[in-house]
């Protein structure tokens, strides 16, 4: 109470200019302090938005990833499935049976190299076939044949017209199929 009564006689004791000049200076530093809290509640406000974004972009991120590790465990356990139902699969068998079914062992000259090119758990085999004399029905049909099995896929399909009568086409083709890793493999950083 003794604040207050010292308070109220400095307050009558003043002049009216003082008074008003007082006021003012105690108006100011409440305009000043009522400022300053607004600015620190809308600087904050921005910071915690920016922060939110990142983790929303983040956690998108995050769900990607998950979501293509999810496909990507389903797609190995498929390639799994297949390779053992046919463990004894030999692409070059295969394509030699293609070419005979098709009849372009007798129209063609094939030529096929096998690769061997891995991954941890799979080595993925290679058969490359040069085709000097083919024309675009039968490439077609080999493709569509090659695209009928599941275990063989295309790898590169190169093509340019040939010179010869009647108009052909030089075609080299490669296709590839995965194998279960007989030995382990160390890969090396």
């Amino acid at each position: 109470m003794k604040i207050l009564k010292s308070l109220s006689e400095f307050l009558d004791s003043l002049d009216l200019k003082d008074f008003y000049k007082y006021i003012g200076i105690a108006l100011g530093i409440t305009l000043l302090l009522v400022s300053f809290i607004v600015y620190r509640f809308y600087s904050n406000v921005g910071y915690y938005k920016k922060q939110i974004q990142q983790i929303n972009e983040q956690r998108q991120e995050i769900q990607e990833l998950l979501g293509k590790a999810a496909l990507t465990k389903g797609k190995k356990q498929e390639v799994n499935a297949m390779l053992e139902a046919d463990p004894n699969f030999k692409i070059s068998a295969y394509f030699n049976e293609v070419l005979t079914q098709l009849q372009l062992k007798q129209d063609s000259e094939a030529e096929m190299t096998t690769q061997e090119r891995g991954e941890q758990d799979y080595e993925e085999k290679i058969l490359t076939a040069n085709f000097s004399n083919m024309n675009m029905k039968k490439l077609s049909e080999l493709l569509n044949d090659i695209e009928q099995n599941k275990r063989v896929y295309t790898k590169e399909l190169k093509m340019q017209k040939s010179n010869k009568r009647p108009p052909s086409l030089k075609v080299e083709l490669s296709i590839a199929t995965l194998q279960p890793r007989t030995e382990p493999v160390e890969f090396v950083e």
